[in-house]
């Protein structure tokens, strides 16, 4: 025996039908179409509408470790699968974070959401994650202020304890290139220029020079001299 049944088109539950001693209703989520059963063996399935949910958004994520600190740096280059977005908000933990953002080891949740009402949302391990690592580089800070307010007293190398770059030496020139002072294994710390010649007399306010020597390279630029 064949039986058909045709329901109207309405925002009801969609159900599925099954033939038995007595007629059996299962209902699931979605707009019913119709649907029709052939036997008392066959599972009804009426065709259904399912309503439209939020648009996913598809991120394009690169992630770094960086060697010196151990933080892990995720950014966010690009973003597919979503149109007629004006705004974009990215979460880090359910804190609202940039497109670029520094991060621990472990488990953390990324949730995109756009103005237009797409999203996007996952859990990364990034402890059981292959993560390329990016090398310590050195930081040149170009102000240095000894006036004794324990802010840029001497000037500052970032990363310069880094292995890499422990055994260096440093020589800071004046205007006229004449060198002024040198230091080697520069530490931040004992060893450092505090605006100061080779014995320790205070250098005039202005423009300094400096050149750094590592066994993987050499590096120059300027300083500015200020109390």
């Amino acid at each position: 025996m064949h039986a058909q049944f045709v329901f109207g088109r309405q925002t009801i539950s969609c159900f599925s039908i099954r033939a038995c001693d007595e007629l059996c209703i299962n209902s699931t989520a979605g707009q019913v179409d119709y649907g029709s059963m052939n036997n008392a063996n066959t599972i009804f399935t009426p065709g259904f509408e399912q309503t439209e949910g939020a648009a996913n958004l598809y991120p394009d994520i690169v992630f770094d470790r960086d060697e010196c600190s151990g933080f892990i740096k995720a950014s966010i280059l690009h973003m597919y699968g979503c149109d007629g977005a004006d705004s974009v908000y990215v979460y880090w933990d359910n804190v609202l974070s940039s497109f670029s953002a520094q991060l621990t080891d472990g488990l953390h949740v990324l949730r995109i959401e756009s103005s237009s009402g797409c999203s996007f949302e996952k859990t990364y391990d990034f402890s059981a994650m292959s993560i390329s690592m990016l090398p310590c580089s050195l930081v040149f800070f170009t102000y240095c202020s000894p006036n004794g307010d324990q802010s840029n007293d001497t000037w500052e190398i970032g990363n310069i304890n880094a292995p890499e770059y422990a055994q260096n030496e440093v020589i800071i020139f004046n205007r006229w290139g004449a060198e002024v002072w040198s230091g080697k294994n520069y530490n931040n710390a004992e060893i450092c220029w505090k605006g100061e010649d080779a014995v320790g007399s205070s250098l005039p306010d202005g423009t300094y020079f400096y050149r750094l020597k590592t066994g993987i390279g050499e590096y120059s630029g300027y300083i500015e001299l200020l109390r």
